[in-house]
């Protein structure tokens, strides 16, 4: 094991369970309409060390997902302090400064070879602002290197999904209620 690296406890779990670390690289994206443009906020790098476990019978039916990532709504930014200032206070971040992205399962395993893309969709438990919900969203996974995946995702989510009003009319600002959020992850085995 190289020097820095720490030894991950494999949970006795009654599948085959592999374990993946997420990447520093790994980032999010919200992208928002307003009547003078469009808005995007991004959270350019993944600032924690989380690992996810993947969990598949010999099958290949659905593949359940144990772990989750947290992000600090903070590091989000829109590339400018109007913007930014209105989506922290639109989405609570000093009640609720973290978003909790919990994964339940993919729809079927991936196919394992460095150049591979799969089309999967993709169940995950989302927390934001103190409100929990379940979607469905398609993901793209890659293999990019041996033992190293890429997975790509989108939804579109609406303020209520977790009970936020728009802010509204702002001076002459008006946000769209609607806004796709858009993801990039890496993530490398582990064992």
């Amino acid at each position: 094991m190289a020097m820095g690296q720490h030894a991950v406890p494999v949970p006795s779990f009654a599948k085959k369970a592999t374990a993946w670390r997420i990447e520093r690289n790994s980032r999010m994206q919200i992208k928002g309409q307003s009547n003078i443009g469009s808005i995007t906020c991004d959270n350019p790098s993944y600032k924690r060390v989380d690992t996810v476990w993947l969990l598949h019978n010999a099958t290949g039916d659905s593949v359940e997902i144990r772990g989750k990532i947290q992000v600090a709504m903070v590091d989000f930014s829109c590339h400018n302090y109007f913007f930014t200032t209105m989506l922290r206070k639109t989405l609570k971040v000093d009640e609720h400064p973290m978003m909790t992205v919990r994964f339940a399962r993919l729809d079927k395993l991936p196919i394992q070879r460095v150049g591979a893309v799969s089309k999967v969709y993709g169940t995950v438990e989302i927390s934001l602002a103190g409100v929990t919900r379940l979607f469905s969203l398609p993901i793209e996974v890659s293999e990019i290197a041996q033992g190293v995946i890429k997975l790509q995702g989108w939804r579109i989510c609406r303020l209520e999904d977790f009970n936020l009003k728009s802010p509204g009319r702002v001076a002459f600002i008006k946000v769209k209620n609607e806004c796709r959020v858009e993801f990039e992850l890496q993530l490398t085995r582990l064992h």
